[in-house]
């Protein structure tokens, strides 16, 4: 073989090295990319399994799982599902009210609750200050006041809806002319309250559960004088904890506090023959929190007087403010609700009085009695921090106060006051088994309660009101003869229940319109489009 032909030979197994390798290479690369392609489409279908999986599985539970009626957590009702029609889908509140029920009824709702309160303890603090514990729960997007709770018949009331009455035991109120009767007063004698009860009823004894609350007595303390913490070291908030007492935080807005002025004006456009008054009150935040939390936007004295300036000189601005004002040493606010006690109502009830030329009743003719054990309205909205657990160790006491003038009541499903839809209610109640103690003043939050007493002067007056007024209506039952009271967020202004508010103002032939609210209605747009949608 001459050299040539091997030089030849060599190139030639080069080529095919060369060629095998390529194509091994080729095969290797195949093989790899089948691999990571194989890899990858497992990644993916995992990922898909393990988002729609859950998923179809909560639903199920949420479509075919029965609902919870009752969060023990929160101590509160929770909320069921909406009647679907065609006029509430368009028209109406459907969407927020489902909203509002599927948060309530989430599976598994109060363990991640309890998971959530947890994580919180990484990030929320308490912040030192010179005299009190300041601690910022949440920025409330909700308006709390949107709720309102009613007693059903027969369920929550250990007295049953038996009636109170007044020291005047002669005086007797005929049943309706159809023959149907109320049921008999309830003359049980309860102590007294002191004139500056604690509200913190702190005492080692006490004891708290998630089913029930009970307390034992202890002796009464003056309060502190008020003392604002440091602001400086707080940040802004709509809920906020000082010391044991929880407060919501009112921020202005002049545009919707205009049109619920302007709206107060339309009640008197269109009720001329009714003298129409206006109460605003402020709430515990106006007092007890710190400067940066009562002044500025947040001041509800500003607030206030700003709201009664847009009103026409025909409506009746009582000025609550001052006189509740002369008694912040007193147990005028709960601490754990954010309702003020039937103590701060009272003094409402006496600017009401000085505002329409009434004389009011002093505190000491009025027969009282307390009832133990209430942890309100902000523990259930902060249950999910776990700073709340100040407001479930020191609950409040109700301290309420019997009217004195004998009376009846009857509660009603609509404005149609249908006897067959009808039931007994109660102004005050001397026990409340439900965990919400705030019930026991005219039986909650319900579409409409009509009080007929033995004044005997003629007077009418109809209240519109959220759950502030609840406390403050028993006082008018020594002023007037009949008074209806109306939760205008009982009505929906488009289907049933249904209320045109002149017309029944009209047919009931009814002297005075009282509506009460509070800072936190008077600057929210929802509210005040409900109060719109009962004069439309």
């Amino acid at each position: 073989m001459t050299k040539k032909q091997t030089n030849s030979n060599e190139n030639e197994l080069d080529i095919d090295s060369i060629t095998g390798n390529i194509h091994q290479a080729e095969n290797s690369e195949t093989t790899v990319h089948s691999s990571a392609s194989k890899g990858n489409n497992i990644k993916y279908i995992s990922i898909i399994i393990l988002f729609f999986v859950p998923l179809f599985v909560f639903g199920a539970i949420s479509v075919f799982g029965t609902d919870p009626t009752v969060s023990l957590r929160e101590k509160r009702t929770l909320k069921t599902m909406p009647d679907l029609s065609l006029n509430e889908l368009f028209f109406g509140d459907f969407n927020l009210k489902f909203e509002e029920y599927y948060s309530d009824t989430f599976p598994y709702r109060d363990a991640l609750m309890a998971v959530n309160t947890e994580l919180n303890r990484l990030y929320y603090i308490t912040l030192p200050s010179s005299d009190n514990d300041v601690t910022l729960l949440i920025h409330k997007e909700d308006d709390i006041a949107m709720g309102g709770e009613a007693l059903l018949p027969g369920t929550d009331s250990e007295e049953a809806f038996s009636e109170t009455s007044g020291n005047d035991s002669e005086v007797k109120i005929e049943p309706d002319a159809d023959g149907s009767d109320y049921t008999e007063p309830d003359n049980t004698n309860d102590s007294s309250v002191p004139s500056s009860p604690s509200p913190s009823g702190q005492n080692s004894e006490t004891k708290t559960s998630d089913e029930d609350i009970e307390i034992e007595n202890t002796p009464f303390e003056p309060l502190p004088e008020l003392e604002a913490p440091d602001a400086a070291d707080l940040r802004t908030g709509s809920i906020i904890i000082v010391g044991d007492r929880a407060m919501e935080i009112a921020n202005a807005n002049e545009q919707i506090m205009k049109t619920y002025a302007e709206t107060v004006n339309l009640y008197g456009e269109k009720m001329p023959e009714s003298r129409i008054i206006c109460l605003v009150t402020p709430n515990a935040g106006e007092f007890y929190s710190p400067k940066e939390f009562h002044s500025g936007t947040h001041s509800q004295k500003q607030m206030i007087e700003a709201t009664y300036a847009y009103m026409n000189e025909s409506i009746v601005t009582v000025d609550a403010y001052s006189e509740i004002r002369k008694h912040t040493d007193e147990y005028i606010f709960f601490r754990t609700d954010h309702h003020w006690t039937q103590r701060g109502a009272y003094y409402a009830y006496v600017a009401f009085c000085k505002s329409l030329d009434l004389e009011p009743f002093s505190l000491d003719e009025f027969e009282t009695g307390t009832i133990e054990g209430f942890v309100g309205s902000m523990y259930s909205f902060t249950a999910n921090y776990p700073q709340s657990s100040v407001l479930k160790e020191n609950p409040d006491t109700v301290h309420y106060y019997r009217p004195i003038r004998s009376f009846k009541s009857r509660i009603y499903t609509d404005a149609r006051m249908d006897e067959s839809t009808a039931y007994n209610g109660y102004v005050i109640a001397s026990k409340v088994s439900n965990n919400n103690k705030y019930l026991a003043f005219i039986s909650g939050d319900t579409p409409l309660m009509h009080i007929r007493t033995d004044v005997g002067n003629g007077k009418k007056i109809a209240v519109i009101k959220e759950s502030y007024g609840n406390a403050f209506v028993p006082f008018l039952v020594n002023h007037y003869e009949e008074i209806f009271v109306i939760d205008p967020r009982k009505y929906s202004g488009d289907g049933t229940p249904d209320l045109y508010l002149p017309s029944f103002i009209d047919e009931h032939s009814i002297d005075d319109v009282l509506i009460i609210d509070y800072p936190l209605v008077v600057s929210s747009q929802r509210y005040v489009g409900i109060l719109q949608n009962i004069i439309r």
